[in-house]
């Protein structure tokens, strides 16, 4: 009996040992498994800030142009520099500065303004514009030219003109 006791014992122990072995391994497998989640979370959170940095750098570089381009549009389009920040919204959501800035003053009614007039500038010894309806001397047939140079002479026109060319000579 004495035997089996120690065979008992014996294999208590070394059912006990296995015990302790199985859980060694179940704790090994439980760590490397946490382990192997924590990387993955971390690597997870590096992609996003990754991505974050990628999205921030896009907009900036957005920004950038939007600056460069900025002050062409402005001059084309004087209005544009009071609404430029709604101006750079539409440029963030993908639109072309240029659109952009079309489409708010349009939407503002301030695209439509026409430019003032230039006055014209009198003076001069020479006849800057043709008078309405006449033609080009090389429309004109001899008879037309003539009475052309006819109605010069009596204006005063004629005197003028070939004062003005034999100067430049």
């Amino acid at each position: 009996m004495e035997n089996e006791l120690e065979l008992n014992l014996e294999e208590l122990d070394q059912i006990d040992a296995n015990a302790d072995n199985k859980l060694k391994v179940k704790n090994r497998f439980q760590q490397l498994s946490d382990n192997v989640k924590l990387q993955a979370q971390e690597k997870e959170k590096a992609q996003a800030e990754a991505k974050a940095n990628a999205e921030r750098v896009a907009i900036l570089e957005k920004e950038t142009s939007f600056l460069k381009t900025f002050s062409q549009l402005s001059s084309k389009h004087p209005e544009a520099a009071n609404y430029q920040e709604q101006i750079l919204e539409r440029v963030n959501k993908g639109m072309d500065a240029e659109e952009a800035t079309i489409a708010v003053l349009y939407k503002e009614g301030k695209l439509n303004q026409a430019p003032p007039a230039k006055p014209q500038v009198e003076g001069g010894s020479s006849m800057t514009q043709m008078p309405e309806g006449d033609k080009l001397p090389s429309d004109m047939n001899l008879t037309e030219k003539r009475a052309a140079l006819e109605e010069m002479e009596k204006t005063g026109e004629l005197n003028r003109a070939l004062r003005a060319g034999i100067n430049r000579s």
